[in-house]
């Protein structure tokens, strides 16, 4: 099944593999992950799309 929102995460996990996901609350989400683990690293990516 593939996403269609724009707006999810992607966790990268391990080397080389990575899932995309799009939580219906996103900052809750992400709260509720770095209260499990506090050395996960978050980095905010905005990616505009051109419309050429």
């Amino acid at each position: 099944m593939v996403g269609l929102d724009t707006r999810g995460l992607i966790i990268h996990y391990n080397t080389y593999d990575e899932v995309y996901i799009s939580p219906v609350r996103q900052e809750g989400f992400l709260a509720a992950l770095l209260q499990q683990n506090a050395a996960i690293g978050v980095v905010e990516v905005s990616k505009r799309m051109s419309s050429s």
